[in-house]
């Protein structure tokens, strides 16, 4: 932000990119230059998503004057759910369990590329979750890359009225990246059962 930050009236810009929305999370300092684009991006009627009940206290580290984080206090709250659900309405796509839960372990980002929109996501814990529901916007494919080889192999999905939905399974700390570009058919939207263990009683040669 320091090198490359920058507000154009109601979006802020960073390196190639402009952005509409901000959201900032549970934090409790930011640098003095982050602070004041933020501030004039809020003044000039940016989009800005915090958690009111756990503010910055601090700039450089250092405990920050009286009323410098002032323009925060009248921002949307992400701790109501009206305000996250509004959030998570506008983007281009969506992860959800089978309860329709978003889903705090797994973490997601998307590329716009010449050869379409890549979508990444690594699951930061150790659970195993089974038949996720990824809803995205504006295309009617997607296949997964393989990260080692780049491999293009299909998913579980079906197009739907705004796009598409695909199932997906994660293992601990597994990874996957999605792509429009090229795409296979899609293989059946079925769901995968749950992995079965077998217990060996005896010894035996691996």
């Amino acid at each position: 932000m320091l090198r490359h930050g920058s507000v154009n009236s109601n979006r802020i810009i960073v390196g190639n990119y402009e952005y509409d929305t901000v959201i900032l999370p549970a934090l409790d300092t930011l640098d003095a230059n982050t602070v004041l684009l933020l501030k004039r991006f809020a003044e000039n009627g940016g989009k800005i998503y915090t958690y009111k009940h756990h503010l910055p206290k601090y700039i450089d580290g250092k405990l920050a004057p009286a009323g410098s984080y002032g323009f925060l206090s009248a921002l949307d709250d992400l701790s109501d759910s009206d305000n996250f659900s509004s959030l998570c309405s506008n983007a281009s796509f969506a992860l959800r369990d089978e309860n329709g839960n978003n889903l705090k372990e797994i973490a997601s980002m998307v590329r716009k590329t010449e050869y379409g929109k890549l979508y990444y996501f690594t699951n930061l814990s150790e659970k195993e979750f089974k038949n996720l529901k990824l809803s995205v916007k504006g295309t009617n494919k997607l296949c997964k890359i393989d990260i080692a080889t780049l491999n293009i192999s299909a998913v579980r999905g079906s197009v739907t009225e705004n796009g598409c939905e695909v199932l997906l399974d994660f293992d601990g700390g597994e990874s996957f990246i999605l792509s429009e570009y090229e795409c296979p058919d899609f293989l059946p939207y079925q769901k995968s059962v749950e992995n079965k263990y077998i217990i060996l009683e005896n010894n035996f040669a691996f």
